[in-house]
């Protein structure tokens, strides 16, 4: 019985190492693997997923002799994929999550970002309400901008 997590698992990691190996991998794959192009092609522009076969037989060709462990790289970069394009999102003011409920990693990476640009604010008030910006010898100094690192 086929799984479509594991298909879409695969053509993940599948189109992550044909893209690091570059140019002429397709025909290489082809030639190892016994797949032909136009079917290779075929999964890297999501016009099917293939054959489970098909697969274990791209992973081999690729170097994993572990079809499983092949599998996980693609959930793991699935799930970064998914985790970055949640926080464009977020950058861009769209919903973060789409209507899927975070994992708790992603919960406190996003907290652990928002505390500490909440410290830096905080810092940053500190300094400017006990030494009303004007000390040579700062309590604590105002946080480096992009302008500060261009003036050195």
């Amino acid at each position: 019985m086929k799984n479509r997590d594991d298909d879409r698992a695969f053509v993940t990691a599948f189109k992550a190492e044909v893209k690091k190996r570059g140019f002429g991998a397709q025909t290489e794959l082809a030639e190892k693997s016994g797949v032909s192009k136009s079917l290779i092609n075929d999964i890297i522009n999501d016009r099917t997923f293939g054959k489970v076969k098909t697969h274990q037989s791209l992973a081999a060709a690729l170097g994993y002799q572990d079809f499983d462990i092949f599998l996980e790289m693609g959930r793991k970069l699935a799930k970064e994929e998914q985790f970055r394009q949640a926080r464009l999102a977020s950058v861009s003011g769209e919903s973060q999550w789409s209507g899927e409920v975070p994992s708790l990693l992603e919960i406190l990476i996003e907290n652990r970002s928002l505390r500490l640009e909440l410290e830096r604010i905080r810092q940053e008030l500190e300094f400017f309400r006990t030494q009303g910006g004007k000390s040579d010898n700062p309590a604590f100094p105002p946080p480096k901008t992009a302008s500060d690192a261009q003036a050195k």
